[in-house]
């Protein structure tokens, strides 16, 4: 081989290799395309289809150093535990309000037919117990101090 020879390869030679190292370099950086097919199927590739519509992928996030990825899931944990936490306090709270007003709506209803007994009846015809637990007659001054307090009851108690 003579000199002028190599000489004119060279150039030739460079321009494959430089050729073949972008070519065969690495693609994790290329695009990636997403398509349906003719039949129906889902094709992806790093050329973008002949014909029709296409997406356009773009590449996901980089991969997460150990200590990161870490403290990345005790912040997700740490904030699961606060929306858990929040979601009992509001269920408990939703049972504590709907037993208050099943007790509000059973005391109304005792209150109202209490006021119905005793707007009907004089204070004599009504018996109750007294605080020695024997039966006797309501006075008339009972009669209108349970009227009274059980109207309040029921302005505390009934929304209608």
């Amino acid at each position: 081989m003579n000199h002028k020879s190599l000489t004119m390869r060279w150039p030739r030679c460079f321009a494959s290799a430089c050729l073949l190292l972008v070519v065969g370099a690495p693609t994790s950086h290329a695009a990636m395309y997403k398509w349906v097919d003719a039949n129906g199927k889902i094709q992806y590739s790093q050329m973008p289809p002949p014909e029709g519509q296409f997406k356009e992928l773009k590449p996901g996030p980089p991969p997460v150093q150990p200590a990161e990825a870490q403290k990345q899931l005790q912040d997700l944990l740490k904030k699961q535990d606060e929306v858990r936490t929040q979601r009992d306090t509001d269920k408990k709270a939703k049972e504590d309000k709907a037993t208050e007003q099943s007790r509000l709506a059973a005391t109304c209803a005792k209150a109202k037919k209490e006021l119905a007994l005793l707007e009907n009846n004089p204070g004599q015809r009504i018996g109750v117990a007294g605080e020695d637990g024997q039966m006797h007659r309501m006075t008339e001054q009972e009669r209108e101090e349970r009227l009274t307090k059980t109207k309040k009851i029921i302005s505390e108690t009934c929304k209608d």
